[in-house]
């Protein structure tokens, strides 16, 4: 991503990962849903940034502005990162480097 670190929250969690950011109102704050290789949009009253990681901390593919009722998944990822759709503020893209100071699901 081209502007540097982020508020993050992860979803460990089989319930928060089911829920992801469900019945939030549209902020900045990325969620890490972990493992996770699909997601969908069901339900959602607003636009979602993805982007899928794989094992090894990088981006196997990236989607912007995903409308609400829709399905995407990668087979390849174990992690998936998500935010309302924000066109103003720069997205993953493929090949990026996710870091995190410890891994935490991604083996």
């Amino acid at each position: 991503m081209q502007d540097g670190s982020t508020s993050l929250r992860i979803a460990a969690h089989w319930r928060d990962r089911v829920r992801g950011l469900l019945g939030t109102h549209a902020s900045g704050r990325v969620l890490m849903l972990v493992p996770c290789h699909s997601v969908h949009t069901f339900g959602m009253s607003y636009a979602l940034d993805i982007a899928f990681v794989g094992a090894d901390g990088y981006v196997l593919q990236a989607c912007r502005s995903v409308p609400p009722r829709r399905i995407v998944s990668c087979r390849r990822a174990v992690a998936v990162l998500e935010r309302a759709h924000s066109p103003r503020h720069g997205w993953y893209r493929r090949g990026d480097v996710v870091e995190l100071g410890r891994k935490v699901g991604l083996q």
